[in-house]
């Protein structure tokens, strides 16, 4: 066996993988699995592969078949044939990729790990072969893992974000090494977001509900209008976890929730008020003790809002790989799919479609084998000119909602950032106006209850 490490290459060659055939075989044995990592397409489906980048589709929508006409007994009754609306749904398929190199350097550094392996064995008088085996499948194997679960988070993401903010829009937050400013639609009509803003949340995590909105009248009532004619079907909710939790920390929620806990709190001797009060007690109680409790709150809200049938919370993030040229090093922050602070109702079943385009190769020296049942690929080969191992892998592929007008989104809160603004010529009792000091690099409310000239104060706002 050879133990002169160039490459992975050479690590297949050692674990039983130095043909085309074999490679395929390990890639299915080893890597399909990870095709699941972070993986969440529900409501969607893919559809067969097509060769054009270029989509286009008729919109689901429903039939309404109307009662017999009424006539005489010698009347023919009129021809009245299908009339069904179809809308044509187009758009671009957007390709995604990963692409790694692996050079001179990063050879020479296994190649060194490769030689403290077979130097630590012999001195005991023991074999390198089996630990340095070892070594190249964990290596090959952490590496490799990547290509798959890299299009899986993008899968992910896309359903996401077609499902909360109606569309996927490419950023330098969510692709900052790619093409920036395209915008991919969902066909969602702009009259299915509703704003209803039931609280805020600030960059600091201080939430402030707003006790002039009513959640738990508005959605009722929206659920009412849209199931009224009989032709949407069952309902179904989503949401970020997080923001389901605070959104269901509002007073008019609280309270209600203490009406249902607690039986009996208004009867003809107690005042509306003093049940409310004692409602909103109860409601806090179970709160304090299951407010990050999801399943227990999804209880509440199906009862709150009846016409639900289910609720589905999303906790799931996907990283993403952003370049900082102060460090030359990348960094991996984290986003989430689903859209904070964003309730879609939606109907039950399939809702989207996920289009995607046949991979073709170009590069016939290469090992390769398809990916998510032949919807991707993934390839490597060596240029010994340049004593380089490339690896590269690709998809393409875009979610879109088949029912986009059945799609309904209320944006249930709103997300602020804190502005602490100078006072300039401060008077009063800067305590009771609710001024703040500057204390370090955060601010606190100041107790003073005169001006001091020495001190600079600051009101706090958000944007």
């Amino acid at each position: 066996m050879e133990t002169g490490f160039n490459g992975f290459g050479n690590a297949m060659k050692t674990l039983g993988i130095g043909t085309q055939q074999k490679f395929d075989a390990w890639y299915n044995k080893t890597l399909k699995g990870r095709e699941q990592f972070r993986y969440n397409i529900d409501g969607f489906t893919y559809d067969q592969a097509q060769i054009d980048f270029r989509y286009k589709f008729a919109e689901v929508t429903d039939s309404v078949t109307a009662m017999a006409t009424y006539l005489d007994l010698n009347s023919p009754a009129l021809p009245r044939g299908r009339e069904i609306p179809m809308e044509t749904l187009e758009g671009y398929i957007p390709r995604q990729k990963r692409f790694e190199t692996i050079g001179e350097n990063d050879l020479r550094r296994l190649a060194i790990t490769e030689q403290d392996i077979t130097n630590a064995a012999r001195f005991v008088g023991e074999s390198p072969y089996p630990d340095i085996k070892a070594m190249y499948r964990k290596n090959l194997l952490e590496f490799a893992a990547q290509f798959p679960e890299s299009h899986a988070q993008s899968v992910t993401y896309q359903v996401g974000q077609m499902k909360s903010n109606f569309g996927l829009e490419l950023t330098d937050v969510n692709n900052p090494n790619g093409i920036v400013g395209v915008k991919f639609k969902s066909h969602v009509p702009e009259s299915n977001t509703h704003v209803g803003e039931y609280y805020t949340i600030s960059d600091d995590g201080t939430v402030t509900y707003d006790e002039t909105k009513h959640p738990i009248q508005d959605i009722n009532k929206f659920l009412r209008e849209l199931l009224f004619d009989g032709t949407y079907g069952v309902v179904e909710a989503e949401g970020d976890e997080m923001s389901f939790c605070t959104f269901m920390g509002h007073p008019d929620i609280v309270r209600a929730i203490g009406y249902l806990a607690v039986q009996g709190l208004f009867t003809a001797t107690t005042s509306k008020s003093d049940a409310d009060q004692r409602a909103s007690e109860a409601g806090a109680n179970v709160m304090l003790v299951n407010g990050d409790n999801a399943q227990v709150l999804v209880g509440y809200f199906k009862r709150l809002f009846p016409r639900v049938s289910n609720v589905k919370l999303h906790n799931e993030v996907v990283a993403v790989a952003q370049f900082n040229e102060t460090t030359k090093k990348f960094e991996y922050p984290l986003l989430k799919p689903f859209n904070e602070n964003v309730l879609l109702f939606r109907p039950t079943g399939n809702i989207g479609t996920i289009k995607n385009v046949a991979p073709m190769r170009g590069n016939n020296s290469a090992f390769y084998s398809r990916m998510f049942e032949g919807r991707g690929l993934i390839e490597t080969w060596y240029n010994p000119e340049t004593k380089t191992e490339y690896w590269e892998s690709e998809m393409t592929v875009l979610a879109v909602p088949n029912r986009p007008k059945k799609l309904h989104r209320f944006l249930i809160g709103k997300s602020v950032t804190v502005k602490y603004t100078a006072v300039t010529s401060p008077t009063g009792n800067p305590k009771t106006k609710g001024y703040y000091e500057k204390v370090g690099d955060s601010y606190v409310l100041t107790t003073d209850t005169t001006v001091q000239e020495s001190k600079t104060y600051y009101t706090k706002s958000y944007v």
